[in-house]
Formats: structure tokens, sequence, C-alpha cells
């Protein structure tokens, strides 16, 4: 008969893999999102979001887009909705505290808002294929 110990390892093993598969899912949205937003506006290097609501993309300090201003016709409703759409799926694989672990930081003075830095373009430093 198998033991407790097996049963318990077992299952640690598979929280390890979940977790890490968790991860993978949070980078490779971001990375999705990134390009999505990025192809519009081409200088943003970072976002905030609020549940799966893109609330505000920035340069650096400086506001390109927020959802609820003059600036809000940078982003077409297409690429914004594939956004959230994409935050959608990412949050039903993750909790506050993996988003957190994954660089993802609390926006003090706006509740429940989380800002994410954009990663490098991986296609942008890329040659032309021949």
């Amino acid at each position: 008969m198998t033991g407790k110990a097996f049963w318990t390892e077992y299952f640690e093993d598979a929280y390890r893999d979940a977790a890490k598969k968790r991860r993978e899912l949070l980078d490779r949205g971001l990375l999705l999102i990134t390009h999505l937003i990025r192809e519009e506006l081409p200088t943003a290097t970072a976002i905030s979001v609020n549940g799966s609501v893109l609330t505000t993309v920035h340069d650096g300090e400086t506001v390109l887009w927020r959802f609820n201003d003059e600036t809000s016709s940078k982003l077409n409703d297409a690429t914004r909705r594939h956004v959230r759409d994409t935050l959608l799926d990412m949050r039903s694989f993750h909790t506050t505290a993996s988003l957190l672990a994954a660089d993802w930081k609390q926006v003090t003075d706006l509740l429940d808002t989380l800002r994410v830095d954009l990663p490098a373009d991986p296609d942008r430093d890329q040659q032309p294929r021949p």
C-alpha cells in the first residue's frame, strides 16, 4: 500500500508544476498584451489594470493612454477588447500573490489597481530575414 508520504510528494510535485505553468501563462499573456499595445503605442513601457480593465498605458511617468480621458481614442476598441479578454484569461489562472510574485505592483492611490512594466520587444532588434 502506498503511504501518505508518497501521496503528499505526488501532490506537491503537481502543485509546483502548476505554479510554474501559472507563471508561464502570466508571462506569455503579458507578452501578447505588450505586442497589442505597442502596435498602436510603440513607446509604451508599463500598463495599469484594475481587474481585467486596462486603465492606463505609460511611457515612464508619462500617461500615453487612459480609459476615461482625451487620450482614450489612441487605442482602438478591438485592441482594448483583445487586451481585456487576455487579462480575463490570465486572471482565471492567478491570485494576486502570483501577480505580485511576477513583478506586478499595487498602485498605492488606486484601490485594486496593479501596474506592470512591459517586457522588451523580442522582435525589435531582430534583422529582417532575406
